[in-house]
This record gives C-alpha cells, structure tokens and sequence, in this order.
C-alpha cells in the first residue's frame, strides 16, 4: 500500500481502520498466491485477525473451519508476536487437543491434521468440543475487549515499513 494510504488509516481515532487495511491486504496475497508466500508480517496480521474474527464468529470449531483455518498451526506464534501471549497460550491448548505431535511449519503438512479437524466436526458436536476453549476466550475477551485490535494496531504501526510500499521516483 502506498504511504498515504497506510498515514490516513493510522491517523483514524478507530485502530480498526488501519487493522483491516492490512488485513484485507494480507488476504489478498493469502488467496492470490500460496499461503506460504506472505512476509512474516502480513502472516501475522491476517493470522491474528482471522482468529479473533472466526472465534467471536463461531467459537473455535469456526477458527478452523473457515478458510483461515489453513495458518491455525500458525497462530500461537503470531498471537505472541503481537503480545497476545494468554491467546497463544489458549490457541496452543486448543492445537494440542487435536495435534499432539510438534505442529507443522507449513501450510501443506498443517492440511492433513486440519482435514481430520474438519472431519471430526462433521461427527460430532463442535460446541461440545470446544466449551472450555470458547469459555476461556470470551472470559479474557471481556477482562480487556479492546486488548486484540490495540495490540494488533501496534504491531503494524511497527512494522510499517513492511506494509508500505517504496516510494516510487
């Protein structure tokens, strides 16, 4: 994205501005390209957001169910990364429950695991599976709701000049 743009978005008295620009950005590459190919930094903005998203959504059965679910295995790191270290925690127990082996460091090794994920939803209720997970979220959600948009704002205030695109002349 151009300076401007990224300098207007963050100049926006709501952080969400700026979040979901580089969200949809990263989204973008996520659905143009293959997974793998995002920066680090687009990685984790769209890792981050998209668990936040589908979780407020759908509990956890969704953060795996949707599209997104394909950078699951990804997660705890980003949400680390960004200083979401109780949600990486939680996001690692939930990975655990089904993947108890080290978790995959590519999309494509992920797919296999995600696919009996996916399968097991259909067999039984996902609700059930993941009470405890949701429970925890949303308890930690409501201790500091602004927490997840504030620290996911700062870490691409930081990381700016992965986002910007070069000034071209």
């Amino acid at each position: 994205m151009k300076k401007e743009q990224f300098e207007r978005a963050k100049k926006s008295p709501d952080k969400g501005v700026l979040v979901h620009l580089v969200c949809n950005e990263a989204d973008a590459l996520f659905y143009s390209d293959e997974p793998e190919a995002l920066s680090t930094q687009h990685c984790t903005v769209l890792t981050v957001e998209t668990f936040f998203a589908a979780i407020c959504d759908g509990g956890m059965a969704a953060w795996f169910d949707l599209d997104h679910g394909q950078l699951a295995h990804r997660c705890p790191e980003a949400l680390r990364r960004v200083g979401l270290d109780e949600y990486a925690a939680l996001a690692e127990e939930t990975l655990r429950f089904h993947c108890k082996e080290a978790l995959p460091t590519t999309v494509a090794d992920w797919g296999q695991h995600l696919h009996r994920i996916r399968c097991r939803h259909c067999e039984e209720d996902p609700a059930d599976v993941y009470a405890s997970f949701d429970t925890a979220f949303f308890a930690s959600l409501q201790r500091n709701p602004s927490e997840f948009r504030a620290r996911l704002y700062d870490y691409i205030v930081e990381h700016e000049s992965d986002f910007v695109s070069p000034a071209e002349g």
